[in-house]
C-alpha cells in the first residue's frame, strides 16, 4: 500500500476515533466505565476486535459501527442509525453518527438484548460467548479458539 493511501485511511481513522479515543485502551477505558467491569471490557474489547479486525475493517471505519450490528429502525431512533453497505447476509449493517454512539448502541445490544454482565453474569471467554450464542446468527456462537486468539492478542495491546 503506498504511503498516501495509508496515510489517508490512518487520517480517517483518527478522525472517527477522537471522539472516544484513539487508540485500543481509550475505547477500553470506555466500555469499563460505561459497565463497571474491567474483565467485561476486555470481553467486549475482544469481540469488537473479532468483528472489525483490530478497527480496521470498512463497517468500522465507515460506518463508526465497532461490532458489526445490523441496522433496524430502533437504532436510527435511539442512536440517529441510518443504513450503511450490504452484509453478506443481504440486509444493511447500521451507520452511526459517531463512535460514542455505535458503542452506546453495541453495549445495550450486549446488555439489555443478550444480557451479559446483568440477566447472565460473565467471569470467563466461556460465559460471555454462551451468553451471545446466536450473535452469529441461527444460535451458533464465536468459536472458542478463534475468540481466545482475539483476546489474547488484545490484551497484548493494552
Amino acid at each position: 500500500m503506498g504511503t498516501i493511501a495509508f496515510l489517508l485511511i490512518a487520517a480517517g481513522v483518527y478522525s472517527m476515533l477522537k471522539d472516544v479515543g484513539k487508540t485500543q485502551k481509550d475505547i477500553y477505558e470506555y466500555l469499563k466505565k460505561k459497565t463497571g467491569d474491567p474483565n467485561l471490557a476486555l470481553l467486549m474489547l475482544s469481540q469488537i476486535n473479532l468483528e472489525s479486525n483490530f478497527l480496521r475493517s470498512r463497517v468500522f471505519r465507515k460506518c463508526n459501527n465497532p461490532a458489526g450490528i445490523k441496522y433496524v429502525g430502533k437504532w436510527q431512533k435511539r442512536y440517529g442509525a441510518t443504513p450503511c453497505g450490504r452484509s453478506p447476509e443481504g440486509d444493511h449493517y447500521a451507520r452511526f453518527p459517531s463512535l460514542r454512539k455505535g458503542l452506546d448502541a453495541y453495549l445495550h445490544l450486549v446488555r439489555e438484548i443478550y444480557g451479559v454482565g446483568t440477566r447472565k453474569p460473565v467471569s470467563t471467554i466461556q460465559d460471555f460467548l454462551n451468553a451471545l450464542r446466536g450473535w452469529t446468527g441461527r444460535g451458533r456462537s464465536y468459536q472458542y479458539s478463534a475468540f481466545v486468539r482475539f483476546y489474547n492478542q488484545t490484551v497484548r495491546m493494552l
